[in-house]
């Protein structure tokens, strides 16, 4: 009962919107491989009353061999054409992120001064080991030597030079990173405002002595 009132309700459509039935139908196509997921893994399409609409053709089969035999070719072309499209995508996209997105992996010369970024530690924790050295160096690796006299080997994003200039000014030490500017002078408005408070409060104090009729600096 549905599918014919369905059916029938699309066939009363006008000419002009056809083609809003067709993407309505190709709603379920992945925009990457062009495939619906069930062609991807059946090797056929689901049919829908919209098709009824549009007389889409629909495959034949003489016999069950035929079936298996037809179906088998389908499934192998599609993930062909699938791997390549995909193949092509993710060319596509790396390419964007290495022109793009993607940023200049810093320098480390043998010697430097590194901390090591510690992704286990809390929101609150310092995010960084103490500085330590840097032994050998590869187009994407440091080799470094850990507070233990270990040699361990890193990814250079997870390692940040350390500068001993800064740390030596109070700027930087016991390897965390500098403070943040508005930080900073949040810190050195500080003892400004308590000041301010408390001759404010002195203020208060001589005037309600005054009130009373006490000596204002007793």
């Amino acid at each position: 009962m549905y599918l014919a009132t369905w059916t029938n309700a699309l066939r009363n459509l006008r000419e002009n919107q056809l083609e809003l039935i067709q993407s309505l139908k190709d709603g379920g196509f992945d925009s990457k491989d062009g495939y619906a997921p069930e062609e991807v893994i059946f090797g056929r399409r689901t049919i829908a009353p919209m098709d009824l609409v549009v007389e889409t053709l629909q495959p034949k089969y003489t016999d069950e061999k035929d079936l298996v035999e037809s179906i088998t070719e389908a499934i192998r072309e599609c993930h062909k054409d699938v791997y390549g499209r995909l193949q092509t995508s993710q060319r596509t996209s790396k390419k964007f992120y290495d022109e793009n997105v993607k940023t200049k992996t810093q320098e480390l010369n043998p010697g430097d001064k590194v901390l090591i970024r510690l992704f286990t530690r809390g929101k609150l924790e310092n995010q960084y080991s103490e500085p330590v050295e840097v032994v050998t160096t590869t187009a994407t690796t440091a080799t470094i030597k850990n507070q233990k006299g270990r040699m361990e080997s890193i990814h250079k994003n997870r390692l940040k030079k350390f500068m001993e200039e800064v740390a030596t000014s109070g700027q930087l030490q016991d390897g965390q990173p500098e403070k943040p500017k508005d930080q900073q002078r949040r810190d050195s408005e500080q003892p400004v405002a308590k000041e301010a408070t408390r001759g404010s409060s002195n203020q208060q104090l001589r005037r309600s002595r005054r009130l009373q009729g006490k000596p204002a600096d007793q």
